[in-house]
């Protein structure tokens, strides 16, 4: 489930595909990505450090420039809607679980542009829905 503050776009293309173009767009930048399930519409990278630009666990002193990318994909209305999240940790705990733990990064975080680049490049700028007869 993703969390509040999550990017939501709805795209023209099918669930599946979204979800693999997504897979691609994270790759292309080298992000590492954990998890692709175009079946149930699921996208997860690697814990990313954006500084150092490679995987990196989360550590106490660096926890603001490491973050994890997530997308869900859902057919809605004969289109699809894609919801991307960029989490980073508040904190390392383990005797608590790992999601809440996670916070959705502020705008103007590297992270928010770097969900923004993948959302664009893997399913291209936004527009409304077409209108039946409308050739817009």
């Amino acid at each position: 489930m993703p969390l509040p503050g999550s990017v939501v776009r709805t795209v023209d293309i099918p669930a599946d595909s979204a979800t693999r173009a997504l897979a691609a767009a994270l790759l292309a930048r080298h992000v590492p990505v954990t998890a692709v399930a175009p079946a149930e519409g699921y996208v997860e990278s690697v814990w990313y450090d954006l500084e150092n630009r490679a995987p990196r666990w989360p550590e106490t002193r660096r926890l603001e420039s490491i973050v994890k990318l997530r997308f869900f994909a859902d057919p809605a209305a004969g289109r699809t809607r894609v919801v991307g999240e960029v989490v980073r940790r508040v904190l390392v705990d383990p005797s608590v679980p790992e999601r809440e733990l996670e916070r959705i990064v502020p705008e103007g975080h590297a992270g928010r542009t770097l969900l923004g680049e993948v959302m664009t490049s893997a399913l291209g700028v936004e527009r409304p829905p077409q209108q039946p007869g409308n050739r817009n």
